[in-house]
């Protein structure tokens, strides 16, 4: 449960920070891309608990909290990092790849 807490806490600083940056730089692709993925992360981490899990399947139905947890962490997959035109070598497999 503590390392539970502590990944939590680190995933909750990171949102804060990469939110802060895009705050910054809202024309940044990328930045917006890896913001994105945190987010989910994030957002799909609580749905994990088994308490977390019954509360949102007792508000809803049966299985509607992983189904959250799954879509939560496949939707960063479309994210705008395949619309991004950076032209670095090592960029292209990623790119394609996503």
């Amino acid at each position: 449960m503590v390392l539970s807490s502590l990944l939590g806490g680190i995933l909750l600083v990171a949102m804060c920070w990469k939110i802060s940056q895009l705050v910054k730089a809202p024309s940044d692709r990328v930045l917006r891309s890896v913001t994105l993925c945190i987010l989910c992360a994030a957002l799909s981490f609580p749905l994990g608990f088994k308490s977390v899990a019954r509360y949102v399947d007792s508000l809803t139905s049966n299985g509607i909290a992983k189904l959250l947890q799954n879509a939560l962490r496949l939707f960063h997959h479309r994210s705008e990092l395949a619309k991004c035109s950076v032209s670095t070598a090592w960029t292209r497999p990623v790119i394609r790849v996503v």
